[in-house]
């Protein structure tokens, strides 16, 4: 069943929040690529673990099946680095399929865990009859992990890469061999088994902090040298970034070695576009990305929003890349970001059907789907708020998006919008304008952006300069036509969110123009200009970029 079908359904709020846009893929423990299977290991828990259990489950009030699930999302939360856990659960014999369930680790003792992970099932536990079924392709599944509290434990994976089974004889794990050897299983067994000592020890101390062990929590290396893959990445790297390929290590980061984005999607063709932009973006790691190619890996799926970045922050900044755009050109704003506001601010990027200039896919969203599907990715994230910041024409689809939030039942609030390097002209201008681009060529497209300064676009292949050029057009298009009818009718576009205006003083584009024309938009307006950076100041200065957003954040 796929999300849509949900709508469909009784209960389908219910689900639709639980599910959110799926789980965080988990690490890969294989010191090789092998065959596809199904591996199991087993560690015997201790004769006394039961009755502590129960005594504990007793004093806090709920189901002994609470603390496992807790503790199994505690380590979760450790193997993908995300607090916020969406795991499939079976909790009862008669029950042929696993329920999705989210939970929040961040709730500062495991004794409140226990408790929201009941509430949890006894939300969920009525409603087993008709669960949405889960999707069985192990290459995209709702849930990553499964644990099985129903004492009935039969193996299936339910679509998922793990499945746990807790009695009160052992804990045995049961994984894909592309995710976990049997060392790693017996690791993953063992790491659950300390954890829910550990709760079991003291129920007030915080799960975030309740160290996992050593031997438990660290995936087994094997120095083997570097694979074929590993070798083809590496070599593909030394090209472009002109070093020598033997100077680089398996743990090397594409963008600390002095990688960007033009220089990401040289790679990209380099590797006969084997693997999307958006993963070599997800995964800069020379090892992470020759697991890509082995297909070891999950890809980034067909989210919208894409991670920039990892850590768990609260709030959530969006960002929209200008047009034709893709987020690989965030990264150095988002990596300056994360160092002028560390830990405080999660980021997350757009990337839209048909914008990778290396890849092949077709089709472009309209605005409003753009919206729609951003705004259902957002309340599946549950920040605790929302910054969105949109570049060039990308500002017009984060105003959008702002306006889409405020108006959408149980989304999350937004902090602020933050607009770059675009200003408003008049209705009639902005039709004009949209009938004047959607008239262009790829090659006319390309030209425009080039005269504005876009950096690198002679280097790239003419198919991946053709696929630039639509994607650019398209963006154009669809913006201007959104400004046309939201300045048709003002009053029911203005948002309430405060609204920043950031331009560079020597920014072609929006030079001897007004600031002020976003007010006809938003309640509140307020400028930011910086010296210098051009149009493209998220690259050119992202520090620069990074520290107006730092100002607006909690």
């Amino acid at each position: 069943m796929t999300r849509d079908a949900i709508d469909t359904r009784p209960g389908a709020d219910v689900w639709r929040d639980v599910i959110g846009t799926g789980a965080l893929p988990l690490p890969s423990w294989v010191a090789a690529p092998v065959a596809p299977d199904v591996r199991w290991e087993q560690v015997p828990v201790p004769g006394d673990l039961g009755a502590a259990l129960d005594a504990t489950a007793a004093t806090l009030g709920v189901e002994p099946a609470a603390l496992v699930l807790a503790a199994h999302a505690r380590v979760v939360a450790a193997m993908t680095g995300d607090p916020d856990v969406l795991t499939g659960v079976v909790a009862a014999r008669s029950l042929d399929h696993a329920v999705p369930c989210r939970v929040d680790t961040a709730c500062g003792s495991w004794a409140a865990l226990v408790r929201a992970v009941a509430g949890t099932l006894a939300v969920r536990v009525p409603d087993v009859d008709d669960p949405p079924t889960v999707p069985t392709d192990p290459a995209a599944p709702w849930f990553r992990t499964v644990l099985d509290t129903s004492g009935s434990d039969d193996g299936e994976l339910h679509g998922a890469d793990l499945r746990v089974h807790v009695d009160r004889d052992a804990v045995t794990v049961h994984g894909r061999t592309s995710v976990a050897d049997e060392a790693a299983l017996r690791r993953v067994a063992g790491c659950h088994l300390a954890t829910l000592q550990a709760l079991l020890d003291d129920p007030a101390g915080d799960p975030g902090t309740t160290p996992l062990p050593d031997e438990a929590a660290a995936p087994a290396t094997v120095d083997t040298g570097p694979s074929p893959s590993q070798r083809r990445v590496a070599d593909a790297w030394a090209s472009v970034l002109r070093v020598d390929a033997a100077t680089l290590r398996p743990d090397d980061d594409f963008f600390a070695r002095g990688g960007n984005s033009l220089s990401a999607v040289k790679v990209a063709l380099r590797l006969q576009r084997q693997v999307a932009l958006a993963d070599l973006l997800r995964h800069p790691v020379l090892a992470d990305q020759a697991a890509l190619l082995d297909g070891a890996a999950p890809g980034t799926g067909a989210a919208l929003l894409q991670p920039l970045g990892t850590t768990d922050a609260r709030t959530l900044l969006v960002a929209f890349p200008h047009a034709g755009g893709h987020p690989v050109g965030l990264e150095p704003f988002a990596r300056a970001l994360a160092d002028a506001a560390p830990g405080r601010v999660r980021v997350v990027a757009a990337s839209l059907p048909a914008h990778d200039p290396t890849g092949t896919d077709t089709g472009f969203l309209p605005l409003a789907e753009v919206v729609e599907r951003a705004v259902w990715e957002i309340v599946g994230l549950a920040p605790r708020e929302v910054v969105l910041w949109g570049h060039s024409s990308g500002s017009v689809t984060a105003h959008a998006v702002a306006h889409a939030l405020a108006t959408r039942s149980g989304a999350p609030p937004v902090r602020a919008v933050v607009v770059g390097a675009h200003l408003p002209r008049s209705a009639a201008e902005h039709r004009s304008a949209a009938d004047e681009a959607g008239i262009q060529t790829d090659d006319e497209a390309i030209a425009r952006l080039s005269a504005m300064g876009a950096p690198g676009l002679d280097t790239l292949d003419p198919q991946a300069a053709a696929r630039v050029g639509a994607a650019y057009r398209a963006d154009v298009v669809a913006a201007h036509r959104r400004l046309a009818e939201a300045l048709d009718d003002p009053a029911s576009h203005r948002v309430a969110a405060p609204l920043t205006v950031v331009l560079a003083a020597d920014d072609p584009a929006t030079a001897g123009r007004a600031a002020t024309a976003w007010s006809a938009l938003a309640e509140q307006v307020e400028t930011r200009e910086l010296p210098d950076g051009g149009h493209w100041f998220p690259r050119t200065r992202p520090a620069a970029a990074a520290a107006v957003v730092a100002g607006l954040l909690p």
